[in-house]
């Protein structure tokens, strides 16, 4: 199991400001996707949060609602069960019920909700309170997987990850500190690769290929640029954009500090930064089929 704890303070005197309803955390959550986010590159904030989602027979003796569902990286879907004070075993088996009782059917409508491909099976578990329970972080820290039977001939194991939220106040300003409880199996991927003797991780990569392309082609437009590589490759966000548009809505998406800004047809053009070890594929093989030179391109665990 990996345990993250955050927190950042600067002579704050902090008041105890909890949540007093659970449809208040919800809606904190959904403003705020950031504190869902969980220190691995697999699992950053999420690109698309729907809430209270019904389902027929979403429960082994019942129909189900579930809090809130999200998408991941555009490739994992999370079933997220909040509780206003505390996870005890009692909700950890409602979400456990959710998970084990997920119909292919009923899969593929959570997955259209949150704009992932119909045919996904990466699902995982969130228990998010102000507090988990001893019994429930022990199985967290064993990593805890729940079994569904209904989605495919063999098995598919779900791990559950743990997520607690304080929330205090200092006059206008809220904080919010969070202690994540992750499995350590699916911690942050660190395979690098070389290229031109140089090693980079997977988003570092992504940059300098895409840097070496616009210098290869100094009269390339960036309508051009985009459909070299098109959106697809990465997934929600694209590989390309303008500056000025990543700075409008999701900044902290693309690298763009100013010596990793390209500039293409006279304006500012950034690199996304979100990639992990499926759609970095999908790129390196684009890129292969665009110039013969990115065929040198290794990966070192």
């Amino acid at each position: 199991m990996n345990f993250v704890k955050k927190a950042v303070l600067n002579n704050c005197r902090l008041e105890n400001f909890p949540f007093t309803k659970e449809l208040a955390m919800e809606s904190f959550l959904l403003e705020n996707e950031e504190v869902l986010d969980f220190q691995d590159e697999n699992f950053p904030a999420p690109e698309y949060m729907e809430c209270e989602c019904h389902l027929s027979k979403g429960r082994k003796r019942s129909n189900g609602r579930l809090d809130i569902v999200a998408n991941y990286n555009n490739e994992t879907l999370a079933v997220i069960e909040l509780k206003l004070k505390s996870i005890n075993d009692v909700a950890e088996s409602q979400l456990k019920d959710y998970l084990e009782s997920l119909s292919s059917e009923n899969l593929q409508k959570l997955n259209e909700k949150v704009h992932l491909p119909l045919e996904n099976k990466k699902i995982i578990g969130i228990l998010a309170a102000e507090d988990v329970s001893l019994d429930v972080k022990t199985k967290l820290i064993d990593d805890y997987k729940v079994t569904n039977s209904l989605l495919d001939k063999n098995s598919v194991e779900i791990p559950v990850f743990g997520i607690e939220l304080r929330r205090f106040k200092n006059g206008t300003d809220t904080f919010v500190f969070t202690d994540i409880f992750r499995p350590q199996k699916l911690s942050r991927d660190y395979t690098k690769y070389i290229w031109n003797g140089k090693k980079y991780a997977k988003n570092r990569l992504v940059l300098e290929i895409v840097r070496d392309f616009v210098l290869k082609n100094p009269k390339i437009k960036f309508n051009d640029l985009q459909a070299k590589f098109n959106r697809g490759l990465q997934g929600s966000f694209g590989v390309v954009n303008y500056l000025s548009d990543a700075k409008a809505n999701d900044e902290k998406r693309w690298f763009c500090n100013l010596k990793d800004v390209l500039v293409v047809e006279g304006a500012d053009v950034v690199v996304c930064n979100q990639w992990n070890k499926d759609n970095v594929q999908k790129f390196i093989k684009r890129a292969q089929e665009l110039d013969d030179d990115y065929m040198s391109i290794k990966k070192v665990e």
